[in-house]
């Protein structure tokens, strides 16, 4: 799918982390797959959701915390953000 999207093969990590918070992002807007489309021609057939979150400013935390996701979108506990934001690395 990204090779028709993109035209070209995009660099793809070799394996994935699981079951662990691997950092954070800002979200700034949430657009109807319509809205995301119009937007976002060159990249509109990469999300098939009903909804599209666009996000900036990506961080990667510096340890991994281990823990279990939840369906949908789910609240993370306090003190597991309260510690995250304390690993986050520094931007470059």
């Amino acid at each position: 799918m990204y090779r028709h999207i993109y035209k070209e093969e995009p660099k793809f990590p070799t394996e994935y982390p699981t079951c662990c918070l691997l950092g954070c992002v800002n979200v700034t807007d949430c657009l109807f797959q319509e809205q995301f489309m119009e937007q976002y021609p060159q990249i509109g057939e990469e999300s098939t959701s009903s909804f599209v979150f666009i996000c900036s400013n990506p961080q990667e935390l510096v340890v991994k915390f281990p823990m279990k996701g939840k369906h949908k979108i789910w609240k993370l506990e306090s003190q597991s953000h309260r510690s995250a934001k304390k690993c986050l690395m520094q931007p470059a």
